[in-house]
Protein backbone atom coordinates (compact mmCIF):
# COMPACT_ATOMS: atom_id res chain seq x y z
CA UNK A 1 0.00 0.00 0.00
CA UNK A 2 3.09 2.22 0.37
CA UNK A 3 3.79 2.29 -3.47
CA UNK A 4 0.10 3.89 -3.78
CA UNK A 5 0.14 5.85 -1.16
CA UNK A 6 3.09 7.63 -2.30
CA UNK A 7 2.05 8.16 -5.67
CA UNK A 8 -1.49 9.84 -4.81
CA UNK A 9 -0.12 13.29 -4.82
CA UNK A 10 1.49 12.57 -7.88
CA UNK A 11 -2.38 11.49 -9.56
CA UNK A 12 -3.80 14.78 -8.02
CA UNK A 13 -1.06 16.99 -9.50
CA UNK A 14 -0.99 14.59 -13.03
CA UNK A 15 -5.09 15.24 -12.73
CA UNK A 16 -5.08 19.04 -12.57
CA UNK A 17 -2.18 19.26 -15.49
CA UNK A 18 -4.97 17.64 -17.96
CA UNK A 19 -7.80 19.99 -16.00
CA UNK A 20 -5.81 23.11 -17.34
CA UNK A 21 -5.05 21.73 -20.37
CA UNK A 22 -8.83 22.01 -20.85
CA UNK A 23 -8.85 25.43 -19.27
CA UNK A 24 -5.60 26.85 -21.72
CA UNK A 25 -7.48 25.34 -25.35
CA UNK A 26 -10.99 26.76 -23.76
CA UNK A 27 -12.45 23.22 -24.01
CA UNK A 28 -14.92 21.75 -22.00
CA UNK A 29 -13.52 19.72 -19.45
CA UNK A 30 -14.57 15.74 -19.90
CA UNK A 31 -14.91 14.20 -16.46
CA UNK A 32 -14.22 11.04 -17.31
CA UNK A 33 -11.30 11.03 -18.60
CA UNK A 34 -10.09 13.45 -15.80
CA UNK A 35 -10.88 10.93 -12.98
CA UNK A 36 -9.17 8.02 -15.75
CA UNK A 37 -6.40 9.52 -15.72
CA UNK A 38 -6.10 10.02 -11.81
CA UNK A 39 -6.29 6.00 -12.16
CA UNK A 40 -4.05 5.11 -15.01
CA UNK A 41 -1.13 8.01 -13.20
CA UNK A 42 -1.54 6.41 -9.99
CA UNK A 43 -1.31 2.98 -11.41
CA UNK A 44 2.12 3.55 -13.40
CA UNK A 45 3.70 5.41 -10.56
CA UNK A 46 2.50 2.73 -8.21
CA UNK A 47 4.30 0.15 -9.95
CA UNK A 48 7.18 1.95 -10.55
CA UNK A 49 7.61 2.58 -6.73
CA UNK A 50 6.94 -1.42 -6.45
CA UNK A 51 10.73 -1.88 -6.27
CA UNK A 52 11.13 0.95 -3.85
CA UNK A 53 8.87 -0.47 -1.43
CA UNK A 54 9.64 -4.06 -2.00
CA UNK A 55 5.78 -4.97 -2.20
CA UNK A 56 3.92 -7.14 -4.28
CA UNK A 57 0.22 -6.26 -4.79
CA UNK A 58 -2.51 -6.38 -7.74
CA UNK A 59 -3.65 -3.26 -6.81
CA UNK A 60 -1.94 -0.77 -9.50
CA UNK A 61 -3.15 -3.30 -11.68
CA UNK A 62 -6.64 -2.55 -10.74
CA UNK A 63 -6.68 0.97 -10.84
CA UNK A 64 -5.03 0.61 -14.88
CA UNK A 65 -7.90 -1.68 -15.49
CA UNK A 66 -10.36 1.18 -14.22
CA UNK A 67 -8.47 4.05 -16.00
CA UNK A 68 -8.70 2.21 -19.18
CA UNK A 69 -12.11 1.04 -19.44
CA UNK A 70 -13.23 5.34 -18.22
CA UNK A 71 -10.72 6.30 -21.41
CA UNK A 72 -12.67 3.24 -23.81
CA UNK A 73 -15.59 5.09 -23.27
CA UNK A 74 -14.01 8.31 -24.68
CA UNK A 75 -12.52 6.60 -27.34
CA UNK A 76 -8.98 7.51 -26.39
CA UNK A 77 -7.38 4.03 -25.67
CA UNK A 78 -4.26 4.99 -27.08
CA UNK A 79 -2.98 6.45 -24.13
CA UNK A 80 -3.29 3.69 -21.41
CA UNK A 81 -1.74 1.64 -24.41
CA UNK A 82 1.06 4.10 -24.81
CA UNK A 83 1.36 4.41 -20.85
CA UNK A 84 1.99 0.43 -19.79
CA UNK A 85 4.44 0.70 -22.58
CA UNK A 86 6.33 3.23 -21.32
CA UNK A 87 6.04 2.85 -18.03
CA UNK A 88 6.54 -1.40 -18.08
CA UNK A 89 9.89 -0.24 -20.50
CA UNK A 90 10.84 2.54 -17.95
CA UNK A 91 10.42 0.57 -14.93
CA UNK A 92 11.40 -3.24 -15.69
CA UNK A 93 12.66 -2.87 -19.46
CA UNK A 94 13.16 -5.78 -21.97
CA UNK A 95 16.21 -7.57 -22.32
CA UNK A 96 18.71 -4.83 -22.82
CA UNK A 97 15.94 -1.81 -23.92
CA UNK A 98 15.73 0.13 -20.56
CA UNK A 99 13.99 3.62 -20.86
CA UNK A 100 15.50 4.79 -17.74
CA UNK A 101 18.61 5.40 -19.05
CA UNK A 102 21.57 8.27 -18.69
CA UNK A 103 22.16 11.27 -21.63
CA UNK A 104 18.61 12.54 -20.55
CA UNK A 105 16.37 9.67 -22.49
CA UNK A 106 14.74 9.23 -19.31
CA UNK A 107 13.72 12.99 -19.00
CA UNK A 108 12.69 13.03 -22.33
CA UNK A 109 10.33 9.41 -22.29
CA UNK A 110 8.93 11.28 -18.98
CA UNK A 111 8.07 14.30 -20.97
CA UNK A 112 7.19 12.13 -24.04
CA UNK A 113 4.60 10.06 -22.14
CA UNK A 114 3.02 13.18 -19.88
CA UNK A 115 2.82 15.55 -23.43
CA UNK A 116 1.35 13.01 -25.28
CA UNK A 117 -0.96 11.44 -22.64
CA UNK A 118 -2.48 15.10 -21.75
CA UNK A 119 -2.48 16.19 -25.31
CA UNK A 120 -4.47 13.32 -26.74
CA UNK A 121 -6.76 13.66 -23.93
CA UNK A 122 -8.18 16.58 -24.95
CA UNK A 123 -10.86 17.07 -27.86
CA UNK A 124 -8.35 17.10 -30.76
CA UNK A 125 -4.64 16.08 -30.24
CA UNK A 126 -3.03 20.15 -29.60
CA UNK A 127 0.33 20.30 -30.31
CA UNK A 128 1.54 23.34 -28.26
CA UNK A 129 -0.32 21.53 -25.33
CA UNK A 130 1.96 18.73 -26.09
CA UNK A 131 5.12 21.10 -26.53
CA UNK A 132 4.33 22.61 -22.94
CA UNK A 133 3.98 19.54 -20.85
CA UNK A 134 6.73 17.53 -22.39
CA UNK A 135 9.36 20.45 -21.39
CA UNK A 136 7.51 20.89 -18.07
CA UNK A 137 7.77 17.13 -17.09
CA UNK A 138 11.29 17.16 -18.62
CA UNK A 139 12.59 19.74 -16.64
CA UNK A 140 10.90 18.35 -13.43
CA UNK A 141 12.48 14.74 -14.04
CA UNK A 142 15.95 16.17 -15.13
CA UNK A 143 15.15 18.18 -11.40
CA UNK A 144 14.74 15.62 -9.56
CA UNK A 145 18.08 13.44 -10.49
CA UNK A 146 20.03 15.82 -8.59
CA UNK A 147 19.01 14.28 -5.63
CA UNK A 148 21.26 10.80 -6.77
CA UNK A 149 23.86 12.76 -8.37
CA UNK A 150 26.40 11.20 -6.04
CA UNK A 151 24.97 7.58 -5.86
CA UNK A 152 23.43 7.31 -9.30
CA UNK A 153 26.15 5.44 -11.50
CA UNK A 154 23.77 6.61 -14.55
CA UNK A 155 25.13 9.53 -16.40
CA UNK A 156 21.93 11.93 -15.50
CA UNK A 157 21.85 15.49 -16.97
CA UNK A 158 23.01 16.80 -13.71
CA UNK A 159 26.13 14.58 -13.90
CA UNK A 160 26.60 15.97 -17.46
CA UNK A 161 25.90 19.54 -17.59
CA UNK A 162 27.33 19.56 -13.73
CA UNK A 163 27.56 23.66 -13.71
CA UNK A 164 25.56 24.58 -16.19
CA UNK A 165 22.80 22.05 -15.51
CA UNK A 166 20.16 24.73 -13.35
CA UNK A 167 21.12 28.05 -16.41
CA UNK A 168 20.02 25.17 -18.71
CA UNK A 169 16.74 24.21 -16.76
CA UNK A 170 15.86 27.86 -16.23
CA UNK A 171 16.28 29.02 -19.88
CA UNK A 172 14.26 26.08 -21.02
CA UNK A 173 11.91 27.12 -18.75
CA UNK A 174 11.74 30.26 -20.02
CA UNK A 175 11.39 29.45 -23.35
CA UNK A 176 8.34 26.74 -23.47
CA UNK A 177 6.16 29.05 -21.15
CA UNK A 178 7.16 31.81 -24.08
CA UNK A 179 5.70 29.43 -26.91
CA UNK A 180 2.73 28.76 -24.54
CA UNK A 181 2.06 32.28 -23.65
CA UNK A 182 1.95 33.57 -27.79
CA UNK A 183 -0.29 30.29 -27.98
CA UNK A 184 -2.81 30.78 -25.55
CA UNK A 185 -2.16 34.34 -24.60
CA UNK A 186 -1.00 35.88 -21.29
CA UNK A 187 -3.11 34.06 -18.03
CA UNK A 188 -2.70 33.78 -14.34
CA UNK A 189 -1.90 30.08 -14.69
CA UNK A 190 1.16 30.28 -17.33
CA UNK A 191 2.69 33.30 -14.89
CA UNK A 192 2.03 30.74 -11.82
CA UNK A 193 3.80 27.96 -13.33
CA UNK A 194 6.89 30.07 -14.78
CA UNK A 195 7.43 31.60 -11.48
CA UNK A 196 6.99 28.45 -9.50
CA UNK A 197 9.20 26.66 -11.63
CA UNK A 198 12.41 29.29 -12.13
CA UNK A 199 11.97 29.68 -8.28
CA UNK A 200 12.26 25.93 -7.67
CA UNK A 201 15.08 25.58 -10.02
CA UNK A 202 17.40 28.50 -8.50
CA UNK A 203 16.15 27.71 -4.88
CA UNK A 204 19.23 26.16 -2.90
CA UNK A 205 16.87 24.07 -0.73
CA UNK A 206 16.56 20.60 -2.84
CA UNK A 207 13.79 19.41 -0.35
CA UNK A 208 11.94 22.52 -0.75
CA UNK A 209 12.32 22.42 -4.86
CA UNK A 210 10.97 19.39 -5.26
CA UNK A 211 7.95 20.22 -3.38
CA UNK A 212 7.47 23.26 -5.31
CA UNK A 213 7.44 21.16 -8.65
CA UNK A 214 5.22 18.53 -6.91
CA UNK A 215 2.72 20.78 -5.91
CA UNK A 216 3.03 23.84 -8.46
CA UNK A 217 0.11 22.10 -10.58
CA UNK A 218 -2.23 22.21 -7.24
CA UNK A 219 -1.20 25.49 -6.54
CA UNK A 220 -1.20 27.11 -10.17
CA UNK A 221 -4.77 25.78 -9.64
CA UNK A 222 -6.14 27.14 -6.54
CA UNK A 223 -4.56 30.51 -7.61
CA UNK A 224 -6.92 30.51 -10.63
CA UNK A 225 -9.72 29.79 -8.66
CA UNK A 226 -8.62 33.00 -6.65
CA UNK A 227 -8.12 35.35 -9.29
CA UNK A 228 -10.88 34.01 -11.39
CA UNK A 229 -13.87 34.22 -8.38
CA UNK A 230 -12.50 37.62 -7.11
CA UNK A 231 -11.18 39.94 -9.74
Amino acid sequence: MKCILASIPTAISGTIRLYIAFILTQQEPKYTLILGAFFLILSIYSLDRLKDYNERTKIPAFFYILGTVLYFIENKLEVPIILIITGYLYTFGMRNLRLKAGYGIKNIVVGFSWGFSIAYSLESFNKFIFIFYFFKLFINSAYFDLKDIKEDCIKTLPKLLGKGFKPFLLVLNIFYHLIAIVEFSLNILLISSLVLTQIAIMYNNEKRSRLIIDFEAIFSYLLYLFYKNFF
